[in-house]
């Protein structure tokens, strides 16, 4: 992979969409990573739709410096509001919230690599609050509308993550 200075440094980071088009807003982090796939972002980040394949994020998880990884969080929040987490902040509250449907899984897989030091050192978990999760493959209309300034915040913490 060619490598371009951000941020005054030639870090590789991966934008990581996790979900199920298949289950309405489940599926934001994976239209994140679609419209980001539109934006002219510098070589060394790399856009990645895993969907609901959550073990496919431990062979993802050591190419990269950085990471944010995109996917709907239910933290009792208003339909589209973004809130980033760090792992160990999740692991926290998931005594208290449901949070993603994927949050075992996922934090068990970054667990392990950072037990096999295959880990990046910066992770940030972008949770966006879903209103639906039901069978469907479209988005409901309050994260449809939302999702360029979702776009939006997810470049603004490129500019900050390297």
């Amino acid at each position: 992979m060619n490598m371009v200075s951000y941020g005054g440094k030639s870090n590789k980071i991966g934008i990581i969409g996790v979900g199920n088009a298949f289950m309405g807003d489940d599926g934001i982090g994976c239209a994140v990573v679609e419209e980001l796939k539109k934006k002219s972002l510098p070589k060394n980040i790399s856009v990645i739709d895993i969907g609901a394949s959550i073990w496919n994020l431990f062979h993802i998880l050591s190419k990269f410096d950085a990471v944010i990884i995109v996917d709907a969080v239910d933290f009792g929040g208003v339909p589209g509001e973004t809130h980033c987490f760090s792992p160990e902040g999740i692991d926290s509250l998931k005594h208290t919230h449901s949070l993603s449907i994927h949050e075992s899984n996922l934090l068990d897989i970054i667990k392990i690599s950072r037990e096999l030091s295959e880990n990046p050192k910066k992770i940030v978990i972008f949770g966006i609050q879903p209103a639906t999760i039901v069978p469907s493959t479209e988005l409901s209309l309050a994260l449809k509308t939302k999702l360029p300034k979702i776009t939006m915040e997810i470049l603004e913490i490129l500019r900050h993550i390297a």
